[in-house]
């Protein structure tokens, strides 16, 4: 077989397909994206014209994150939403602080949200077994609410800059519990 330059993906893991098992609609979009160079938009107008649906909504926007998900797992290509307009691929510099900061203020909204729903727990009518996994759950939230704290970030971020490296999760975890 001759090599195209395109997306060959072996079917390993769980859930993971060839391209040539994706649908006809995922393989096009794999094969756009993949010619996109570092910091390129691609409109929803353009991805949707190329498939006859519209990849903003149901009927096709799993097609798009299909293919992302290939490019980001195969490639290593990283795309971002432009809201309402279409995606960009994301240069090397700008994944970090993208994902980082999408990722720890998800988190931290999410932790919010349970924290909340905890107190709303009457502790003392629950059973023994109910009270060790309400603790359990609160002492995790809590500790999660920790780690993506706008104080833990910057204490992990002068770390990182002495060390020029990632830190070890043990080393994170002593520092944070000063």
């Amino acid at each position: 077989m001759a090599d195209t330059g395109e997306v060959m993906l072996v079917a390993s893991g769980r859930n993971r397909r060839s391209v040539s098992e994706m649908s006809v609609d995922a393989q096009i979009l794999v094969r756009r994206l993949q010619r996109c160079k570092e910091e390129e938009f691609v409109s929803y107008e353009e991805l949707s014209e190329m498939i006859k649906r519209n990849v903003q909504t149901s009927q096709a926007r799993h097609l798009l994150t299909t293919a992302m998900r290939v490019l980001t797992r195969e490639q290593g290509f990283v795309f971002s939403c432009v809201h309402g307009k279409g995606i960009k691929r994301l240069s090397n510099g700008v994944i970090a602080p993208t994902v980082g900061s999408s990722l720890t203020g998800r988190i931290r909204n999410a932790t919010s949200r349970a924290g909340q729903k905890l107190k709303a727990v009457d502790y003392s009518a629950l059973n023994q077994q109910e009270q060790v996994q309400y603790n359990t759950t609160l002492s995790i939230v809590g500790s999660i609410a920790l780690l993506t704290s706008t104080r833990a970030q910057a204490e992990v971020e002068t770390q990182t800059r002495l060390h020029r490296e990632p830190l070890p999760t043990a080393q994170v975890l002593t520092l944070l519990a000063r």
